[in-house]
């Protein structure tokens, strides 16, 4: 099966207000000064910026609005994006540096109402959104009748054939590449025209290329491996304002979302990357988002980047509750027991994981809301009946909260393995699944073996344990 590695980064967040104010009266280094009308604020109302790599986000800044009126001024750590609002839960995604600027907004709305002085970092912000949306939505249909076709269904819902779902993806998918190389020469055209911090944000949104005929890439197993190693190359971690850009944080979950399985090769990757980090907030940015994507992925690495954050932060607030995750997370690791799993079946009778001793059993965590987990149905479907005579058996434990919605979503795909219903989550909770689909391979004895297979990965593991 195949991944869509650039589903995960064209994607533009049209809440975010990407600007950089470089126009007006100069003061400070880091120091900023904004004179601001708001409408419709409450009496005594007050606007406050935030630093949003801070947990508690205290404000760094903070002042009354009298008449409609305001001026905020303070101190920025660097030229990054920080957040203005009323409140934490109004707020507007806005960069400050060292600079004097005007602001308007209305209370009710500033995420939405707010606007700045024009700059040529501002207008080289709204070049680069401009750039964004217009591929966003030419790329989002297409991604959406990809993922359709994966299911087995056209774009109105109805069920196709296999020639034909092949035929719809190798389409869509050269349609899909010929955009997304469009996409990347526009953003490099971009990078090289404005030396703007838009430009790191631009370069976030750009990929390596994989060349098979390439000696150097040749060395690596296949695609994924490459990317793998090189997916971050041209991360300018050594620059402190990565930190402060939303963007850094959903590429890093990405990275490991696609390749976080290829073991060696990320953990050389981020390794790398925190030598290059220019401050602790970037090791900090590498770091959360790799911890909290690995934990449901790869189990090796996020116990290795456990034991890292642990010794780059010792003093963190955030220790405590990662070592209760890695405890927690121990108890089901490769290599262990798999408890018991006692659910009802569609008949309401109990089905227990331990009747299936003796075969190789994958345990699949899913939900017919979940649209990874119906996309991987027919791959799964696929293996099941090419082994399910060799000793292969899978036991899908559904979390959904409304029955009929399981039984549905089992008609739809044809599902003939084995399912229980796990209505309260109780299992899934016990199991640690945090997001799905979530998989457990164990062996003949009730053993962990691998946990997280899918595509690919989990047809390469049957092969090798069919043999």
């Amino acid at each position: 099966m195949k991944t869509y590695k650039n589903a995960l980064f064209f994607i533009f967040v049209s809440g975010f207000f990407f600007l950089w104010i470089a126009c007006g009266k100069k003061v400070a280094k880091n120091e900023f000064s904004i004179e601001g009308t708001i409408t419709n604020a409450e009496p005594n109302a007050k606007i406050n910026i935030y630093d949003p790599t801070e947990d508690k986000n205290d404000p760094i800044a903070s002042a009354e609005i009298k008449e409609g009126k305001f001026v905020l001024q303070g101190n920025v750590p660097v030229k990054g994006f920080y957040l203005i609002g009323l409140s934490k839960t109004n707020a507007a995604l806005v960069i400050l540096g060292g600079e004097k600027f005007k602001a308007t907004a209305t209370a009710s709305d500033i995420k939405n109402t707010i606007e700045f002085t024009e700059s040529v970092e501002n207008k080289a912000y709204k070049q680069l959104n401009s750039i964004l949306l217009e591929y966003e939505n030419k790329l989002k249909p297409l991604y959406q009748e990809v993922n359709q076709a994966a299911q087995g269904m056209d774009m109105t819902g109805m069920p196709i054939t296999e020639e034909r779902r092949k035929e719809i993806q190798m389409s869509v998918q050269k349609r899909i590449d010929q955009l997304s190389q469009e996409r990347e020469t526009r953003l490099k055209e971009f990078t090289k025209e404005n030396e703007v911090l838009a430009s790191i944000v631009a370069k976030l949104y750009i990929n390596p290329n994989y060349d098979k005929n390439n000696p150097e890439h040749q060395k690596y197993k296949n695609a994924s491996a490459f990317y793998a190693a090189h997916f971050l190359d041209d991360i300018p971690f050594d620059n402190p304002s990565v930190a402060y850009i939303p963007e850094f944080g959903y590429k890093m979950r990405g990275f490991i979302e696609l390749y976080g399985t290829y073991t060696e090769q990320i953990k050389q990757t981020l390794d790398n990357a925190l030598k290059k980090a220019a401050s602790p907030k970037v090791k900090e940015a590498i770091l959360r988002p790799s911890i909290a994507v690995s934990e449901t992925i790869n189990e090796e690495l996020f116990f290795h980047l456990a034991e890292v954050y642990q010794k780059e932060f010792p003093s963190s607030k955030l220790i405590t509750t990662l070592k209760e995750r890695v405890a927690k997370l121990s108890h089901f690791k490769v290599g262990a027991n798999i408890p018991e799993i006692e659910l009802p079946n569609a008949q309401n009778q109990k089905i227990k994981l331990s009747s299936l001793k003796g075969k190789y059993v994958l345990v699949d965590f899913w939900a017919s809301w979940c649209s990874p987990c119906r996309a991987e149905n027919p791959n799964v479907k696929r293996l099941y009946q090419q082994y399910k005579n060799k000793g292969f058996e899978v036991l899908g434990v559904s979390i959904d909260q409304k029955r009929e919605d399981w039984l549905k979503a089992v008609k739809e795909d044809e599902i003939t393995w084995l399912q229980v219903l796990d209505q309260n989550s109780a299992v899934a909770q016990q199991f640690n699944v945090r997001a799905i689909p979530m998989t457990f391979l164990i062996d003949k004895n009730g053993v962990i073996i691998a946990k997280n297979l899918r595509g690919e990965r989990l047809e390469e593991k049957l092969a090798e344990l069919m043999k």
